[in-house]
């Protein structure tokens, strides 16, 4: 899981409930302690804190800062991280473009990367996917997968 806010964090642990072992990669260093120590970063989640514990305690969920921690053996990449817009409310994709370049040299063959967020149509395909083959060698739709789930989850309101 690659972003663990109001709705990567909460999508995690519900993943991780189901026996999956979750790695979350978050760059906000007191976000990644507070979870690793159970501590739930978003009280107005309902069920959160007792999940979370849960998963912890369980060896099934860890936050990590390093990149090539959370994506070296991953079958499965969700970026759960917002795409912002600039001044001309154009899509800025500059932190998604970085973030996918460093992931391409690290990710495996046969792995799904899954955008969960709110994108301009085509760009997973036509963007985020050519840049991952143009990195990593792998060639989209053969050895390297990607795909988009819209948003259809409200903050506070996962579970």
């Amino acid at each position: 899981m690659i972003g663990l806010g109001k709705i990567g964090l909460p999508l995690a642990v519900q993943i991780a409930s189901k026996n999956n072992n979750v790695v979350g990669l978050e760059i906000n260093p007191k976000l990644i302690d507070d979870i690793n120590n159970g501590v739930c970063p978003f009280p107005e989640e309902s069920n959160l804190q007792e999940r979370l514990t849960q998963v912890i305690q369980n060896g099934n969920f860890i936050a990590t800062k390093s990149l090539e921690f959370a994506v070296n053996d991953s079958n499965v990449i969700l970026f759960a991280i917002p795409l912002f817009t600039n001044m001309l409310n154009e899509p800025d994709f500059e932190n998604y473009d970085q973030l996918i370049e460093s992931i391409s040299a690290s990710v495996s063959e046969n792995t799904l990367l899954l955008f969960e967020t709110t994108l301009p149509v085509g760009t997973t395909r036509n963007r985020f996917m050519k840049l991952v083959t143009a990195k990593s060698k792998l060639i989209s739709g053969k050895n390297i997968f990607g795909a988009f789930s819209p948003e259809r989850v409200t903050t506070g309101r996962v579970f």
